[in-house]
């Protein structure tokens, strides 16, 4: 939910005032993870891109590997988005223009479609 999302950003404050960067960055990693899961791409890739960089601060190269490819996933998911919107905004206009309810059914399909590519 929103609000647990905001309570772990607050956490992230705490670790970052107190100096903890190896808590840090589990913590943002544990975001990135999140906000993939709520198909949230942009998010993800913030939280993975500072915990990819402090994890390399701290030392961790294997778990900054693991947020590269958060990073890589994430930037897939928004590409899928962005393709999906301007098929379904053409089949839409489409609908618009003749009336034809399967450009309708052809939109959901495109939604639907998407969803499933991007199962977490």
């Amino acid at each position: 939910t929103e609000k647990s999302m905001q309570t772990a950003y607050e956490i992230v404050a705490v670790f970052r005032r107190s100096g903890s960067k190896r808590k840090e960055a589990v913590m943002l990693h544990d975001i990135a993870q999140a906000e993939i899961k709520r198909r949230r791409p942009t998010h993800a890739k913030e939280a993975a891109d500072a915990a990819r960089t402090l994890y390399r601060v701290c030392g961790d190269l294997q778990r900054a590997g693991e947020m590269q490819e958060i990073c890589d996933y994430a930037e897939y998911m928004q590409e899928t988005f962005k393709s999906a919107a301007q098929g379904v905004e053409t089949m839409v206009d489409e609908y618009k223009r003749s009336g034809d309810p399967r450009a309708l059914y052809a939109a959901a399909l495109c939604c639907y479609k998407t969803r499933r590519d991007l199962r977490i």
